[in-house]
């Protein structure tokens, strides 16, 4: 991967966290996904609440997929998370972004092949 787009990662990704300053660093975590089509995906995991823990979801360069808010909801399989209209599913350090199920959604991938992009020291 290219430093160019390694380092658009990270500036995505330090881009959310302000949407989360408020709260203790040690109960949030940021993670950025370099996927299929160049599109960067940013998770922002907050956890500060250990009842409601929440993910925020943004897609570099998609004023639509900006701060999407969602909720862990039930998986068999990875860890999925929801906002009604779209799921946000990962599995060790790959992911996709996809319309909800039925009859929410079509279920349709928006955004697929997403991996992690490891954090740089």
């Amino acid at each position: 991967m290219s430093t160019i787009r390694t380092n658009a990662a990270l500036l995505l990704v330090l881009a959310s966290a302000p949407l989360l300053a408020a709260e203790s660093s040690a109960d949030v975590s940021s993670t950025a996904y370099l996927c299929d089509d160049d599109r960067i995906v940013a998770a922002v995991v907050d956890n500060s609440d250990a009842d409601d823990p929440k993910i925020t979801v943004s897609v570099d360069g998609d004023a639509a997929l900006q701060n999407l808010e969602m909720r862990y909801v039930m998986s068999a399989n990875g860890e999925k998370a929801s906002n009604g209209k779209l799921v946000w599913w990962t599995k060790g350090d790959e992911g996709f972004l996809a319309n909800e199920d039925p009859p929410a959604g079509d279920g349709e991938v928006v955004i697929g092949g997403c991996k992690e992009v490891p954090a740089s020291d």
